[in-house]
């Protein structure tokens, strides 16, 4: 009886089985703990994504170059005449913000959804409130890194005296970029990779 015993649970069970099949392997839903430190460790990613990205329009964008008359700073060449290529690039650093925003909330968004696995509205909700503090992060870099206010330095400056254009958002509705890519990318991986929303494939 034993050895009966012994050889039948080596075979397979054909009906009824509660043990994982090759292929039926799903990946369990983390508890609360390890839940919080993966939802921590996407905002941080978002953060140093936001910060080297916010270098990286830095050093894309190329300022303008403006002349002071009477304490302020105009986009315009030592004669007073406006520069045309300084007005239109005014409005560059803007659309390079939202181009670097929105390639970044795509890629950290899909990127997130494969760690938060099988917690889809609390991965979604992570995922715009991580985007939307790498938004400002971005923003504020690059604004740091960029020459100073030309406004400002106007109130001193002399008469004609040259000085760059800062960096900055035209609009602050440039900075929604980030979370609605970052939106779009993990409900994106989880439409195509059923698998990463916690449903087995049909």
């Amino acid at each position: 009886m034993p050895d009966q015993l012994t050889h039948s649970s080596s075979h397979h069970y054909p009906f009824g089985s509660s043990l994982a099949q090759p292929g039926d392997v799903r990946r369990a839903r983390p508890g609360l703990r390890a839940s919080l430190l993966q939802a921590l460790g996407v905002v941080l990613v978002f953060v140093v994504a936001g910060a080297a990205l916010g270098w990286v329009w830095e050093r894309w964008w190329e300022p303008s170059t403006g002349t002071v008359f009477r304490k302020e700073w105009f986009p315009v060449d030592a004669d007073g005449r406006y520069d045309l290529d300084a007005l239109r690039n005014e409005f560059a650093g803007t659309a390079q913000y939202v181009v670097l925003a929105l390639g970044g909330g795509v890629v950290l968004g899909a990127l997130a959804s494969l760690v938060l696995v099988g917690r889809e509205l609390v991965a979604l909700l992570v995922v715009v409130l991580a985007s939307l503090l790498a938004a400002v992060v971005m923003w504020q870099v690059g604004v740091a890194l960029g020459p100073p206010d030309p406004q400002e330095l106007a109130r001193t400056a002399g008469r004609g005296a040259t000085l760059p254009s800062a960096l900055g958002l035209d609009s602050l509705g440039a900075l929604l970029a980030w979370p609605l890519a970052a939106a779009l990318g993990t409900g994106s991986a989880y439409a195509l990779l059923p698998g990463v929303g916690g449903r087995r494939p049909a």
